[in-house]
């Protein structure tokens, strides 16, 4: 397939969700190796993506002003060859919610590891991101105006090439609560970059101790 290895989407089409379900495997030579949405409101629960390949978003590629939420998701083992977002790519002025999730061993040429995105807002919430790989932000990259939100995260064996061993933030602001970071690396910021006009600010919920060592 051009894009959407297995599912493509047009803005706003139906049904708008999916769970229960396992995509493997699926190949797209440009954008999305498993599923390609233009646009709109989408919704992934209990699935698992494993070894898709796109150009840019080894599993999922969403467009400028697209509504992605990921719940008890797993990306394992899917890359970007040619592009950004070794798992997911997004594009600018949309948003994307995820609670359970786990990046794992997901790879990108460029940046991005398992997460890139533009000016979009991104919500992590109980999420882990291990031994993702990519040029800058081996966890994830932010770029532009992007704003990330994580509370309760770990960030364990990722691995830059330039910079950012767990994530790249290139503008915007990153605002983290209770967020692990260990084994990362990269030549520089082992742990996280912040460039440009980008902020991070940290914060510690002692309350989320439970749910942060179940990820």
């Amino acid at each position: 397939a051009s894009s959407g290895g297995a599912v493509w989407l047009a803005t706003n089409s139906q049904p708008n969700s999916l769970s229960n379900s396992v995509f493997a495997f699926n190949v797209a030579d440009s954008y999305g190796g498993a599923v390609f949405t233009g646009g709109g409101s989408f919704a992934f629960s209990k699935t698992s993506f494993i070894g898709n390949l796109g150009s840019e978003g080894g599993v999922l590629s969403a467009g400028d002003t697209a509504d992605i939420s990921c719940s008890s998701v797993s990306m394992l083992g899917n890359s970007a060859t040619s592009g950004n977002g070794g798992a997911v790519v997004l594009g600018d002025d949309g948003t994307f919610t995820a609670s359970g999730v786990s990046f794992s061993a997901n790879t990108a040429s460029n940046n991005g590891g398992a997460l890139s995105m533009g000016t979009s807002t991104v919500s992590l919430q109980f999420v882990s991101f291990s031994k993702n790989d990519a040029s800058l932000g081996g966890g994830f990259y932010a770029s532009g105006t992007a704003a990330v939100n994580i509370l309760g995260g770990l960030f364990t064996g990722n691995d830059a090439t330039t910079s950012g061993g767990g994530f790249y933030c290139a503008g915007g602001g990153v605002n983290l609560g209770f967020v692990s970071f260990s084994g990362n690396d990269a030549p520089e910021g082992s742990a996280y970059t912040c460039s440009g006009n980008c902020g991070t600010y940290a914060t510690r919920s002692e309350e989320h101790t439970s749910e942060l060592q179940s990820l």
